[in-house]
């Protein structure tokens, strides 16, 4: 039989179509977050916290980026939306989201920090900002 530590993981690898259902019902774990991947938009990711929260992002390295040990760095993360408990996604939110997540993918294989425009505050409009 399989600890939490390893159905944990294979948990984290798994891939569904995401869709505002799936997101609303997803299960929260106990401790911790959980975290799955889209089939639509490979590298979106559904991240449920214990509390409920839950998060739409990208995990993505950056294209000729590299550590201090000269090997590829870190995967970055770069959230999308944010959903408190109870909170669903709006009419074509979710669409919006797949967008900008092969947006934000596109910068990274670039070799373009998507994190940056965050910082900056520029980059494209989302439906918050409309």
């Amino acid at each position: 039989m399989k600890d939490v530590k390893e159905r944990a993981k294979d948990r984290a690898k798994e891939r569904v179509t995401l869709n505002p259902l799936v997101i609303q019902k997803w299960a929260a774990p106990a401790t911790g977050q959980v975290e799955v991947f889209d089939t639509k938009a490979t590298m979106l990711a559904l991240r449920v916290a214990a509390g409920g929260t839950r998060t739409l992002g990208v995990r993505a390295r950056i294209k000729g980026l590299k550590g201090p040990d000269g090997k590829p760095a870190a995967p970055v993360r770069v959230t999308l939306r944010t959903l408190r408990p109870g909170q669903l996604l709006e009419d074509g939110e979710l669409a919006a989201v797949r967008r900008e997540a092969w947006e934000v993918w596109e910068k990274c294989q670039n070799g373009q920090d998507p994190r940056e425009a965050e910082k900056s505050g520029a980059g494209a409009v989302t439906l918050r900002q409309a």
